[in-house]
């Protein structure tokens, strides 16, 4: 099963993979990142920055797979790239429970891979991002039409430092917006694949708000700490009580699908 979140250049893509790998791997599910940003920023996460190379870097039940996806020519419009980039590394996907994808935001040869690649996309919308939101998300619903790709969009993840409820308003409008520019007939048929995957779109939206705080947002595991701070997420309550919340969310959407 193969998850990959939105080409959005919003807040919070890589820390909510990071919650919900913790959350899942915690479940007994094996998990697998593949960190395609050149930055590696994710795997920083997990791994010490001194510690880091191309290849597969793992933490607890988590393998993360950092590749140096500038050592492949992504200058052609070409699909199938990062399955070439998986055999190289010989790793099999079937051997996961779930495949979260994290790239470089924006709209890409790199994110159209992924797209490609996956059964499954959802969204992370911040404050001040509704633009943005809504032209990555437009991009996503124009792959899934005249591309024909098997994507179902699980929905969005609203990161609200105040006023979520205003902040999961425009999430919708902007999945509404998002629709406009296909035909009619398009629009009937990507309804259907956005969840509750009924034609309606009222329940797009997670429940399941991440704040902005500190301890969710501060992960990158430098030298000078002793564990990951990913590690401590499932350590304190609320940060605990936030992530199962979300996984639960999660496997539920995932199971209607």
């Amino acid at each position: 099963m193969i998850i990959t979140f939105a080409p959005l250049p919003s807040y919070g893509k890589s820390h909510v993979i990071s919650f919900l790998a913790m959350g899942l791997s915690k479940r007994g599910k094996k998990v697998l990142i593949i960190d395609l940003d050149p930055k590696l920023f994710i795997t920083s996460f997990f791994v010490r920055q001194r510690n880091i190379y191309p290849g597969i870097n793992s933490f607890q039940d988590i393998d993360i797979v950092s590749l140096p996806f500038f050592e492949y020519s992504f200058s052609t419009l070409n699909y199938n790239i990062l399955s070439k980039m998986m055999q190289d590394t010989k790793i099999n996907t079937s051997n996961y429970d779930f495949v979260f994808i994290d790239f470089k935001p924006g709209v890409s040869i790199v994110s159209m891979n992924a797209a490609s690649f996956s059964n499954f996309i959802l969204s992370t919308i911040s404050t001040a991002k509704i633009k943005e939101f809504r032209e990555g998300v437009q991009s996503i619903f124009q792959w899934m039409s005249y591309f024909n790709l098997d994507l179902k969009y699980l929905g969005n993840i609203i990161i609200a430092e105040t006023k979520p409820e205003e902040l999961a308003q425009q999430a919708y409008l902007g999945i509404i917006d998002a629709l406009k520019p296909l035909p009619d007939e398009k629009i009937n048929e990507v309804k259907k694949r956005i969840y509750p995957f009924n034609g309606t779109l009222d329940l797009v939206n997670f429940n399941t708000i991440i704040p902005v705080r500190r301890d969710l947002n501060d992960l990158k595991f430098t030298d000078k700490r002793k564990y990951p701070p990913v590690y401590r997420l499932l350590n304190y309550e609320r940060t605990r009580s936030i992530i199962n919340n979300l996984v639960d969310e999660f496997l539920n959407r995932i199971n209607m699908a």
